[in-house]
């Protein structure tokens, strides 16, 4: 219940408008990952504050992106890809799995980005493994919230920091 209330806080906070990297008070990503049996697929949407999602990739490819601007560079999308695939992992029954990118669109603040992905050809889902350091090696005191929605709508969530990256749970 505790985390449930930490996790609703964080939520409230993320869709406040942000200017500049200094008007942060915290920095917080989400994500859900959402199974879908009928589909056999599990379905990724990622939030992230755009500033921050700017300033990593800037920082590993040495250009700027403006992501969801007029000035947004043509390669954004393959830049955010490869940042995913190498912050952001998931196995699924213990193997690896491949994401596929689905696209992405500003929030309705232009605060955030949402980022949206997809694993398919999941037959049945017995556990999930997720690591997630997303923005950590910018941020000390980076919070990486993951909910999960599993087979039959059981749930659970996760917390992922800086030295606390990865979790699993199994259904």
């Amino acid at each position: 219940m505790i985390l449930i209330s930490i996790f609703s806080l964080l939520l409230s906070f993320q869709g406040t408008t942000t200017s500049t990297l200094e008007d942060h008070e915290f920095h917080v990503s989400k994500t859900l990952l959402e199974y879908k049996a009928n589909e056999q697929s599990l379905q990724v949407t990622l939030n992230i504050f755009t500033d921050d999602l700017d300033l990593a990739l800037e920082k590993k490819i040495n250009e700027k992106l403006f992501l969801c601007t007029e000035k947004e560079h043509p390669e954004s999308d393959t830049h955010l890809i490869a940042y995913f695939k190498q912050k952001f992992s998931i196995k699924i029954n213990s193997e690896k799995s491949e994401l596929i990118w689905i696209g992405k669109e500003p929030s309705d603040d232009l605060a955030s980005v949402w980022c949206y992905l997809e694993i398919k050809e999941i037959s049945k889902l017995e556990a999930l493994d997720v690591q997630n350091n997303l923005l950590m090696e910018l941020f000390e005191d980076q919070k990486n919230i993951v909910q999960i929605i599993g087979p039959e709508k059981k749930s659970g969530y996760f917390m992922f920091q800086k030295g606390n990256d990865s979790d699993s749970i199994i259904f």
